[in-house]
């Protein structure tokens, strides 16, 4: 045993702790929805090894590979070994899509957990899995419920995975996700936080709880009622990296808003404060994202920084350019053309407003417009296109010469061979 402690010292602390596992005498076994597992002597001493370092874990150390591997008996041995209700404050199970969740039954009743991250990604990655892991609501939802009704519960922070939060899981107002949302925000609002951001001796007290009481129901701690995808449970004030709780400038007396200091990135999903990631907020529609995870594009035009929603590609430079931007495009059925701010003294497409119609169309396109009816088109619009008519009618006219002078020769052709049968016909 002491040769194996040895060894396991040079092993970082998570692979050390499934080093430890592995050397049990007996492997997990399940019944029913039960686990049990027993540790040998050999996993108690290596794990007394690092007794005071079981407090965060996150499996991204073992590596994407090995995380895949794990399973609930890999899992529920694993925090067993470590004691985890009386010692794991912070659990990451990053890249562990094979779990359904049973294996989290040791860390039910903890009161020192603090945040648990079931997203199944890495911290700065997309929430979304593919295909669909196993992660079974019920199962985390045992779990977790068990944590919040305890008295004591320490639990800040929940991030919970896409796959809860997709419409299924959003359905029926007693389901039992709605149920445990509900009672995580009355354990939150029963705490009665600070925001990390005020001078809170210099505040009254009740008039602080009271404000906060009467302006934080239309943003709960974790969105619970609203049934939409982009908010619903959802947590709300807290920084995912730090822990820190910042509100709203109308709950307390902030002198930086929540948005300003709080933002939320529209990638990982995830709240972070401006002390722990910098982000960059699309000044068009508002939405955010955290540099590590995709540093938004610049406008080529106004050089502001925005989302990929809010940008296009325009059809004169190729240049990048956002929808706020001057830009002129042919409204035209299947049309392209048009040109930026940038390019509108170059060679740029003829695109042109009518101040009569409201059209913005190229001169072929308005022409095609104005011509499938030329008694109700729009005086504006052939004023517009006059030289273009002017054009057309001597083009389709030229045309015309062209086609008779073509069918005269065709004409005197066919005669000539005529008059050649004729004489053949007379000899013969």
């Amino acid at each position: 045993d002491e040769a194996l402690v040895n060894a396991a010292k040079f092993l970082p602390k998570l692979p050390c702790a499934l080093f430890a596992v592995a050397m049990t005498a007996s492997s997990p076994s399940s019944s029913g929805e039960r686990f049990t597992w027993k540790r040998s002597t050999t996993c108690k001493a290596i794990v007394s090894a690092y007794s005071e370092q079981w407090s965060d874990i996150d499996f991204e150390d073992v590596g994407e590979e090995l995380a895949e591997k794990l399973n609930d008996h890999d899992i529920f041995a694993f925090l067993s070994s470590i004691d985890a209700k009386k010692t794991l404050q912070t659990l990451k199970l990053t890249g562990c899509i094979n779990i359904t969740g049973r294996g989290l039954i040791p860390l039910r009743g903890s009161c020192v957990l603090e945040q648990i991250d079931l997203s199944l990604v890495g911290q700065h990655e997309s929430p979304d899995i593919e295909p669909e892991p196993s992660i079974s609501q019920k199962a985390v939802i045992r779990v977790l419920g068990s944590i919040v009704r305890s008295p004591t519960s320490s639990l800040k922070q929940i991030q919970l995975p896409k796959k809860f939060l997709s419409e299924t899981g959003r359905i029926g107002a007693y389901s039992e996700l709605k149920q445990f949302l509900f009672k995580y925000n009355r354990l939150l609002e029963s705490r009665r936080s600070s925001c990390s951001k005020c001078v809170i001796s210099s505040e009254d007290p009740r008039e602080l709880q009271f404000r906060r009481e009467n302006d934080i129901r239309a943003t709960p701690w974790i969105d619970f009622q609203r049934e939409d995808k982009y908010s619903w449970g959802r947590q709300n004030f807290t920084c995912y990296k730090c822990m820190n709780i910042f509100f709203p400038n109308f709950i307390c007396d902030c002198e930086e808003s929540l948005h300003s200091f709080l933002g939320h990135c529209s990638t990982c999903e995830k709240h972070y404060c401006q002390d722990c990631v910098t982000m960059t907020r699309c000044l068009i529609c508002g939405k955010s994202s955290c540099n590590e995870c995709e540093e938004l594009p610049t406008c080529d035009n106004c050089c502001y920084r925005h989302c990929k929603d809010c940008l296009f590609e325009s059809e004169c430079c190729g240049h990048t350019i956002c929808v706020q931007c001057p830009y002129n495009r042919c409204n035209g059925e299947d049309c392209t053309k048009g040109y930026c701010g940038n390019c509108q003294d170059d060679n740029s497409p003829d695109v042109n407003y009518c101040s009569k119609c409201c059209g913005e169309f190229c001169s072929d396109c308005r022409y095609l417009t104005c011509s499938e009816n030329w008694e109700c088109a729009c005086s504006g619009c052939k004023e517009m296109i006059a030289p273009l008519i002017t054009s057309r009618l001597i083009e389709d006219n030229q045309k015309l010469l062209q086609n008779n002078h073509e069918l005269t020769e065709e004409n005197e052709k066919l005669r000539d061979e005529n008059e050649a049968l004729r004489k053949n016909q007379r000899t013969g």
